[in-house]
Parts: structure tokens; C-alpha cells; sequence
């Protein structure tokens, strides 16, 4: 059905790291990837400006909460409210220092007094295309986000943010790293760390619909592209090549799945959610 996940749609196994050193990227698998813990920073606005940051695991293991990590598709239940989405960074660490940086949006839920990250199966989306951290000063990085809607004669890009700097949210992973929690020292770990400075409302609701295609751009603000391609040219594999640059990339489509809150499967970790969310 229209904004249904496709049965038969090719499956992403690789995340692709680019290099500016190269011209061709380096591949790690995805279920390696997709298997490191995910940790989500939520810093909040006092008396006196922005308060510690707070840290979220996303993935708990031994616990009832599903894995929500997506590199492709995210899903949305009919019997929950539409997520916002926030421009944020994502950082690849390994034993507690930056390997990767990345763009990332955090999708959030709020229901029952709290915000809902982790809502069930491909409801966190992390980036597909990472830079080598340092390979980039990071004084010169940027991000921006486009939507590309769903139309009669072929995807409409429209620009959601453009040229986002991102130097507070490093400022804030710095300040998280300085402290050295243990677990963002063990091994490898996702960190995201939304963009503090942008609306709390989150990009345009307007477009997070079922077949939307949704894609954050992380690169040097000089060779920024200022457009992309649109109509049936999104849909050409020549067309990515003709504009790709150098850079790090989250790149997510929107599907509608069935209700989950009467789902006899469904772990009570998820019932608030669910009996708000309806």
C-alpha cells in the first residue's frame, strides 16, 4: 500500500566512509555497526542558559526495549503521533575519542510527560556516510536537511535548514567527553547530540509524511551544493553522481506502519507511549 514500507526494496548492509584523501569509500558492514550502543545527549535551557547535558541510552541491552536503530527507513505506527525530527550530530567513538562525524536527525515522540526516542523498531535513525573526524576542520562544517516529497510527477526537494553551524553541539560533546563516562569508553559508540541552537519545534512538520524522503548533509560550507536534484532526476543514479561532493551523510525514508498498541507483542516499556500516543 502507498507509504508502506516496499516488500521487495534493496537492503542497505554498509555504512560508507568518506575520505577526502580518496575518491572511492571505504565500507563497513551494517550489522557491525548497527550492533555498537547508542547513546543521545539532551541538553535543556535554565535560569542561566543551557543546563549539563543529560545522557539516554537508546539501545539497552538485556532489558524490554526493541533495538530502534535504522540506516534507511523509519517507521511510523498509525496509532502514534508524527515524530518531530532535530538536526543533530553524530559522533563515532572509539574507546571514549572521536573516530567519525556525522549528521544525523533525532526523532522524538512526546507522550505521557516525557520524550520517546526509542518507540519501537526503525524509529532511531543514524547516518549512512561518515567523514573521518579531523578530516574536515570543524570550525568549516556545516549542516543542512532537505525533504524530498512525494508528487504525481516525481519527488519535490524542498530545503528544510540550511548551513547549520555546528560548533555548539561539539561544544557540548566536549564537555560530555571531558567528563569520561565509562560507557562511551567502552569500545564503540553512537553518540548523537542534537543541534541546540535549533527551533525546540523541529524541522517543518509539514512534510513528515509516509513517502517522504529525508536527507542531512554534514560538509565543508565551500563546496556545499546550493541545490539538488529534483523531479524524476532524484530517482536517476547518474544524478548523485553529478552533484556528489565530499561529505557525511543521513539519508531515511518515512513509512507508515500498522497500530502497535494493541499488538499482543507489545513489551510494557512501550504501553505509556502507546496509551498516550492514540
Amino acid at each position: 500500500p502507498p507509504g508502506r514500507p516496499p516488500v521487495d526494496a534493496p537492503q542497505l548492509d554498509y555504512v560508507s566512509i568518506a575520505s577526502s584523501a580518496s575518491f572511492s569509500s571505504e565500507k563497513l558492514p551494517l550489522s557491525y555497526c548497527a550492533s555498537w550502543p547508542v547513546w543521545c545527549s539532551h541538553g535543556t535551557h535554565g535560569s542561566d542558559g543551557m543546563l549539563p547535558p543529560t545522557l539516554q541510552r537508546l539501545n539497552p541491552e538485556e532489558s524490554e526495549w526493541v533495538d530502534p536503530v535504522t540506516f534507511d527507513e523509519v517507521w511510523m505506527p498509525d496509532d502514534l503521533p508524527v515524530p518531530t525530527f532535530h538536526p543533530a550530530l553524530s559522533l563515532v567513538l572509539k574507546d571514549g575519542r572521536p573516530r567519525y562525524i556525522c549528521p544525523t536527525l533525532d526523532s522524538r515522540v512526546k507522550a505521557n510527560g516525557r520524550l520517546w526516542r526509542n518507540k519501537g523498531m526503525r524509529s532511531v535513525p543514524l547516518p549512512r556516510t561518515w567523514l573521518p573526524w579531523n578530516d574536515i576542520p570543524a570550525p568549516h562544517l556545516v549542516m543542512s536537511v532537505y525533504a524530498f516529497c512525494p508528487a504525481e510527477a516525481g519527488p519535490i526537494c524542498e530545503p528544510l535548514a540550511i548551513n547549520l553551524p555546528i560548533h555548539n553541539a561539539l561544544s557540548i560533546a566536549g564537555e560530555i567527553l571531558a567528563e569520561g563516562p565509562q560507557p562511551l569508553a567502552d569500545g564503540f559508540v553512537h553518540l548523537i547530540i542534537p543541534l541546540p541552537d535549533f527551533s525546540p519545534k523541529g524541522l517543518s512538520s509539514h512534510v513528515m509524511r509516509p513517502g517522504t524522503r529525508l536527507r542531512a548533509f554534514l560538509s565543508d560550507a565551500d563546496v556545499l551544493p546550493t541545490s539538488l536534484p529534483t523531479g524524476e532526476a532524484v530517482l536517476d543514479a547518474g544524478a548523485e553522481e553529478r552533484w556528489a561532493w565530499h561529505r557525511g551523510e543521513c539519508d531515511v525514508t518515512l513509512y507508515s506502519v500498522e497500530p502497535g498498541g494493541k499488538s499482543q507483542w507489545l513489551p510494557d516499556v512501550y504501553r505509556p507511549l502507546y496509551s498516550a500516543g492514540g
